[in-house]
């Protein structure tokens, strides 16, 4: 896990920069364990449909429903800090194995400390398994579930 660069992570698509510092920003607004810039930001192989990729670890304490909200809300945040709509946030808490590997590998630790980063990317790297097509159908319609819950709320 790389540390944070002082101004710049990598240039996007349209050759701007983009500012580890504001979403380091963001993140410590909000009660978030750790924060980990990933994916083309950091690895530098951005193209016009490059977003920017976030991933996060809530307290623990939190609720599902309000991470869902706070993990909108950083989202939110997010987009006006960098003007730009393409922005991703991940909660590490419900991600695939293999996304929390990627991002835990490559990423650039925003937030938190790099011993928790250890810890979530061996428990990631033991829970990787292949999903089948069926698992996928299931993860799905339980998150189709949870957002027809919060809308209806």
């Amino acid at each position: 896990m790389g540390g944070l660069p002082t101004r710049m992570v990598s240039d996007d698509a349209d050759g701007n920069a983009i500012d580890g510092e504001a979403v380091r920003g963001v993140l410590q607004r909000y009660p978030i364990r750790l924060g980990i810039l990933f994916g083309s930001q950091v690895t530098g192989k951005t193209h016009a449909d490059s977003d920017v990729d976030v991933a996060v670890e809530f307290d623990e304490e939190l609720s599902p429903e309000h991470r869902r909200r706070a993990r909108l809300d950083v989202m939110a945040d997010l987009t006006r800090e960098l003007g730009t709509n393409d922005v991703d946030v991940t909660d590490l808490d419900g991600v695939r194995p293999e996304i929390g590997v990627a991002a835990l590998q490559g990423g650039v630790l925003l937030v938190g400390n790099s011993r928790r980063a250890d810890q979530l990317q061996k428990r990631f790297s033991d829970r990787t398994t292949e999903y089948t097509r069926d698992d996928r159908l299931d993860r799905f319609d339980d998150l189709l579930t949870e957002m027809e819950d919060t809308v209806g709320a």
